[in-house]
């Protein structure tokens, strides 16, 4: 196994313009952390960046439930990193929010009952922005509809405008997540829709605010270090190169229902190298020394990489999205269950298979004429996935062209989504 190192990244300051504002303005970030999975840390660093194009003084807040993990690999003076774990949220900084929105009517300062630096730093922003990937979802549970709740609930309580970044949202079809999506969501600044099944969704809530954006991944940007270190990790090959990125999620999906997913990732690996091709693991999300989880795709990938016939190349060190999409870039075709590795092989033009549980893989994927390549994980047939593999990559070319051909818009379509928060600090 590789020698597992963690890189410590900064956000891309050098690119800013310093005409547009001078004025320093505070922004405080929900739902998204550095660490873990990669896919939230490139919304994250891709927003920063793209703020700092026209407020270059722009000062940051970054509540996360990693606050240890995410202060190793964040080297910004304008970029403080304050822990929000689900128990902080729950069990201390909401509670204290209904207080703060209560007293308000007793013309008590809601800010009297900012007592943690979370909630201080959610006082002074001018503008929250809400990075989850995806929530309010029936059939998610209810852990997670309850977080999703408090998370974006909290802000509001103190009374700041929030700003809901480009995601996926709805069905709103079981009536707990119904009367909660009904009760948060017309009262933020802006809901970002990221397709047009989540815009389908939310058009049954008649709200006011909702607006149309792409994911803001896109905007993500790979540094010369990021294309350096991709080089070092998976170096130029003879073999048609396939990416294959796992996901925890889907898999403890499959299991649910009785479902293979281990295995079948192992026999279509096993597949595409007896074919020639040089597969590449990728965890996408990633937690060195602790259990599968959600947010840690590591354990999983190296049960797939100890049970395959011969052993592919397997980047089993914690990297930095940019490396990570750099490294996507490196491929002539991803496979993938990870959501971001897939905006990743999008955003670089690389032909890609999704195999998924959700409407939001598809959506993002109709924006590139693309929608034909997701495949729910309950209709995985390994020797179908091998078959498709193959004429995708008959296909590399012509997907190629068709995906940059629409990059621009999507591109455009994602910065769009922040243009309420530049309303809100300007």
């Amino acid at each position: 196994m590789v020698e597992p190192v963690r890189k410590i990244f900064y956000v891309n300051n050098n690119s800013v313009s310093s005409a547009v504002s001078d004025h320093t303005v505070r922004i405080a970030t929900i739902g998204a952390a550095f660490s873990a999975n990669k896919g939230a840390a490139s919304m994250l660093r891709a927003t920063i960046d793209d703020i700092r194009r026209t407020h270059p003084h722009a000062e940051f807040d970054v509540l996360t439930t990693y606050p240890e993990v995410d202060r190793l690999v964040v080297d910004d003076p304008k970029i403080r990193v304050v822990s929000l774990t689900p128990i902080q949220l729950a069990g201390l900084a909401f509670p204290l929010g209904v207080l703060a929105a209560l007293s308000s009517f007793l013309k008590i300062p809601r800010r009297f009952w900012a007592r943690t630096t979370a909630l201080r730093a959610l006082c002074e922003a001018d503008v929250v922005i809400d990075l989850a990937g995806i929530s309010f979802v029936s059939g998610r549970g209810t852990l997670t509809l309850g977080y999703n709740v408090l998370m974006t609930g909290l802000p509001l309580l103190f009374g700041r405008p929030v700003v809901k970044g480009s995601q996926a949202m709805g069905p709103f079809t079981s009536p707990a997540v119904r009367f909660s999506a009904r009760k948060v969501l017309p009262r933020l600044s802006q809901v970002t829709a990221r397709g047009d099944i989540t815009h389908e969704n939310l058009k049954g809530l008649s709200l006011q605010n909702v607006v149309s954006g792409a994911d803001l991944a896109f905007l993500l940007n790979a540094t010369s270090e990021d294309q350096r270190q991709a080089g070092i990790l998976v170096p130029i090959q003879e073999k048609t190169v396939v990416g294959v990125v796992p996901s925890q999620v889907v898999c403890n999906y499959s299991e649910r229902t009785k479902g293979t997913y281990v295995q079948d990732m192992v026999q279509m690996i096993d597949a595409l190298q007896n074919l020639g091709h040089q597969v590449v693991l990728l965890p996408h999300s990633i937690q060195l020394d602790k259990p599968a989880s959600k947010m840690n795709d590591l354990p999983l990938t190296q049960e797939i990489c100890a049970r395959v016939s011969a052993p592919p190349l397997v980047v089993d060190t914690d990297e930095s999205p940019g490396t990570l999409r750099a490294i996507i870039e490196r491929c002539d075709l991803l496979i993938t269950s990870r959501f971001h590795a897939m905006i990743s092989s999008l955003a670089t033009a690389t032909p890609t298979l999704v195999i998924g549980w959700s409407h939001k893989y598809r959506e993002v994927l109709a924006q590139f004429d693309q929608d034909d390549a997701a495949i729910d994980y309950r209709d995985l047939k390994v020797e179908e996935v091998v078959e498709r593999c193959e004429l995708l990559l008959e296909e590399k070319k012509h997907r190629s062209e068709t995906i940059r051909n629409h990059l621009p818009k999507v591109t455009e379509s994602a910065r769009s989504g922040l243009k309420k928060v530049l309303e809100l600090i300007s």
